[in-house]
């Protein structure tokens, strides 16, 4: 039985899906985690921006921050200091990372085509057609009430 994980769109997710497709059939052809954000990226013309953040979630590791090796509220290592001093000072990995797409590409990527614009009405036109309905119904009523009351 093929058993996916479905939680959210993180590489730990990803790989474990990878794992179990693979597990489920060897002869799979599926591209990794890497490939497959940037074929993404490729198709949409959307990319994914990643900054570092405290580990405690205080602070994102971006200007004024962006130099700081350590969070200046609860003074959290922006480093994982357990890997540092493993490769020497060489190799600098992140205790956090935050990742996020920005919005207007987004927007851009999903408004790109003149007829899914239409698609920004549906809300206004179904609150129109809404409102008409309760006002004819209110205005139906009104009039019963005044045709018993007589």
């Amino acid at each position: 039985m093929l058993k996916l994980h479905l939680v959210n769109p993180s590489e730990a997710t990803y790989k474990a899906n990878h794992a179990a497709i693979l597990r489920y059939s060897l002869h799979a052809d599926l591209p990794s985690y890497y490939r497959t954000t940037h074929l993404i990226s490729e198709i949409t013309g959307i990319e994914l921006v990643v900054h570092n953040m405290c580990i405690n979630l205080c602070i994102i590791y971006t200007s004024p921050f962006l130099n700081l090796e350590a969070c200046p509220m609860c003074l959290k290592p922006q480093y994982d200091q357990f890997k540092l001093q493993l490769k020497r000072g060489k190799k600098w990995i992140a205790c956090q990372k935050f990742h996020t797409i920005p919005i207007r590409p987004q927007l851009q990527a999903l408004y790109h085509k003149p007829e899914s614009t239409t698609h920004t009405q549906y809300l206004c036109e179904e609150r129109v057609c809404a409102s008409s309905q309760i006002s004819t119904e209110r205005d139906a009523l009104t009039d019963t009430a005044i045709y018993y009351t007589a």
